[in-house]
């Protein structure tokens, strides 16, 4: 699949997506993500979903970059069909000072008071299953998906490729963590230098049960 990517006869640009490009990248985000299982679960019972995931998606983006993250995304002839994040821990559970002064203090509005809470305590025991099994890496990979007509045909392994590679630094090994629920997600990041470091089922025995995979990459130094 890697090669329909390679030999697209489209213009394929890969590269950080701008602050400006945000919104279109939390749209590519919900009908690529919309059906998560811990997203769901965030949602439960909610009416407008559709329009607090954009929310929600977009408030991730601004508080990962604000934090030292960034956002890629691979363009076709222009259009980004293909989006991930990577941040450092922190960025995972952001700290309230930070929700103030990036102006996103608003977000428990948009998204929802409940819903909003659900995903701060969620993100809280993900990370501390992530740090278990993971350790403390020094990035976090997350928010990794391709429009649905673009799916299966090595645009994302692309995207991650190149993504994995702009963090390698001389001298030194850089380490990326992730947590994925699907469990055909797992194979993917096998092929792309992840190895599985554990799973665990958040709400075991209730309707909202999911089954969860950590996955950890160590990037070798440049030489």
């Amino acid at each position: 699949n890697d090669n329909v990517a390679m030999h697209s006869p489209n213009m394929i640009e890969i590269r950080r997506i701008t602050p400006e490009e945000e919104t279109a990248a939390a749209c590519l985000l919900i009908d690529a993500l919309g059906n998560n299982d811990g997203y769901r679960y965030v949602f439960k019972g909610c009416s407008g979903m559709g329009e607090k995931l954009f929310w929600f998606f977009r408030t991730r983006l601004c508080i990962n970059r604000l934090l030292g993250g960034f956002a890629m995304g691979l363009f076709m002839d222009g259009e980004c069909i293909a989006t991930l994040s990577l941040g450092p821990g922190k960025a995972l559970t952001p700290p309230l000072s930070v929700l103030i002064t990036s102006g996103t203090l608003a977000a428990p509005l948009m998204i929802g008071l409940k819903p909003f809470l659900r995903a701060l305590s969620m993100g809280d025991v993900t990370k501390g299953y992530n740090d278990e099994r993971n350790g403390e890496c020094d990035w976090g990979l997350m928010m990794v998906s391709t429009s649905p007509k673009h799916q299966g045909k090595g645009f994302g392994s692309m995207l991650l490729k190149s993504a994995l590679e702009s963090l390698r630094q001389p001298g030194k090994s850089v380490s990326v963590g992730l947590d994925t629920q699907n469990p055909r997600n797992p194979p993917f990041y096998n092929k792309n230098g992840f190895v599985l470091t554990g799973e665990y089922d958040l709400f075991p025995g209730t309707e909202d049960a999911y089954h969860s995979f950590t996955m950890r990459a160590d990037l070798p130094p440049l030489n």
